[in-house]
Formats: C-alpha cells, sequence, structure tokens
C-alpha cells in the first residue's frame, strides 16, 4: 500500500494474490528463485516456506543477516551501528490461493529500484479487503 499507492502504512511484510482460485498452487516452488533474485543484487537469504493445512494463504520468510544487508545498500555507517552481528532480518510474504472473486486489477510502472510493472488490486478492492479484515480482528 505504501510504495504502491503512496499511503502512510509502513510493513516488511509483502501480500500477494493470485488472479483465480488455484488450490494445487505451491510456494515452495519460487523459494530458489526468491533467493537467487536477491542473491544477484549481493544479498544472502534463506527462504523458508510454512504451508498451514486448511488455509488458502500460504506464507514464506526470507532471512538474512541485517548487518551485511546494509551494508550491500551503502547505509551510512552511525545506523548500520545501530545493530548488533548476527541480527537477523526477517521479510514475511503471503500469497492468497483463494482469491475473491469481485477485486479489480491495474498496471501500475514502479521506477524504483529500477522500472518495473506491477498487476495490483485497485484501491477500491483493497478497502473492502481491510474493512473485511477489521470485522474479523
Amino acid at each position: 500500500m505504501r510504495i504502491l499507492y503512496g499511503l502512510p502504512r509502513f510493513s516488511e511484510d509483502l501480500d500477494f494474490s493470485l488472479i483465480e482460485p488455484d488450490s494445487s498452487f505451491d510456494l515452495r516452488k519460487y523459494e530458489k528463485a526468491v533467493s537467487n533474485t536477491l542473491q544477484a543484487y549481493g544479498f544472502e537469504v534463506q527462504v523458508e516456506t510454512k504451508i498451514k493445512d486448511q488455509s488458502a494463504v500460504q506464507s514464506a520468510f526470507v532471512k538474512g543477516d541485517t548487518v551485511k544487508h546494509l551494508l550491500v545498500i551503502n547505509t551510512p555507517e552511525d545506523m548500520v551501528k545501530k545493530y548488533h552481528a548476527g541480527q537477523v532480518l526477517k521479510i514475511k510474504f503471503e500469497v492468497d490461493t483463494n482469491p475473491p472473486s469481485d477485486f479489480e486489477t491495474e498496471e501500475k510502472l514502479h521506477l524504483h529500484p529500477m522500472p518495473f510493472m506491477i498487476k495490483t488490486m485497485k484501491p477500491s478492492s483493497l478497502r473492502i479487503q481491510f474493512e473485511t479484515e477489521k470485522q474479523f480482528d
């Protein structure tokens, strides 16, 4: 929401949804691709997938050495010193394998860290999901 729509919300979690329901989807098939892509940018990570029975949402955690990663992206030294050696950065990403049937999508061009196109739910569809989630919190 923050990256694509500029909302003042910060989260290290990445949430994805399939375009159509697929009960045979297996997030584990993508572990190596995620790891190799991040490694190409200088990040050494481990990817651990968690698949829960009876849930349409599959989760994975990308874990890596926080200090090493801060150095890879040229973080100022005074900021790097705030983290102790061995501290682990964890990013959770989830994929909904049984998305709502009535959401609308749009394609957006994102320019950072390099230009890419992404298909995303329109804000009106995201709002519906957020209101539903609040009811169950």
